[in-house]
Formats: structure tokens, sequence, C-alpha cells
């Protein structure tokens, strides 16, 4: 997938996400539709980071490869998206197999705040970037 498509599926599921983990907070995480709402929203995020990886960073590294100023922000992204993945993951695998826990409330506030964060960054940052690449082509 590439050009505008790409960039409507992965906005679509940014909003698919957050809404899957707002019905986690509303439901609760030991409910049974908590739970499922929780795993539907651990397997999107999965398959969002996979389409990342396979189609939209490596346009933007062909991209930039005679822009180093461009090179050093994608670099710069790339890690901060590392550091979003890896908190998301530890959520995801710590409350997969937790029915309760007192810091749940605490944790996904946290989780919620890195995962909007990093969803306005790559909507009002790195989507136009691919755009705009994409039409060069």
């Amino acid at each position: 997938m590439k050009g505008i498509k790409l960039i409507d599926k992965l906005t679509k599921e940014h909003k698919d996400v957050v809404a899957l983990l707002q019905e986690v907070q509303s439901k609760g995480i030991d409910s049974k539709k908590g739970r499922k709402k929780l795993l539907a929203a651990e397997d999107l995020f999965i398959e969002h980071l996979q389409r990342e990886e396979d189609d939209l960073y490596p346009a933007l590294q062909a991209a930039a490869v005679d822009n180093v100023e461009l090179q050093d922000m994608l670099k710069e992204k790339y890690r901060d998206l590392q550091d979003v993945t890896l908190a998301a993951i530890a959520f995801f695998d710590k409350y997969s197999s937790t029915k309760k826990a007192p810091e749940f409330e605490q944790d996904f506030k946290q989780l919620f705040l890195v995962l909007t964060e990093r969803i306005w960054v790559e909507q009002a940052e790195i989507f136009p970037i691919y755009v705009a690449a994409q039409k060069e082509d």
C-alpha cells in the first residue's frame, strides 16, 4: 500500500486504536468485554506498527537520501517510535494476562498520553513529509 491510501489507512488505525483503548477504560480491564477490546487494540497496534515498518518508513528513508536534515529528523522520530512501542508492548503484555491491578488507571493514562502524542506527531509532521515525497515520485 502506498500514497494517500496508506495515510488514510494509518490515520484510521490511529482512530481505531484510540477508540478501542477508550472502550477498555470504560468497560474495565476485569470485564470480558474490556479484555476483548484490549486484545483487539493490541492486535491492531501490532498490525499498524508493521504497516509503518513495511510501507511508511522505507518510503520516508528513500525520500531523505539526499537530505541530511530530514535523515536526522526521521532518526529522532524513529527512536521516539521505538520508545512508544516498548511502552505499549509492556502495557499490553502486563494487562492481557492480569485481571486486576491497582496501577491500571495510572498505567493506562500514561500509555494513552504517549500514544496520543505520538499519533499527533505522525499526523502533523511525518505523514505530510510522506505525502510530499509521494508527489515527487
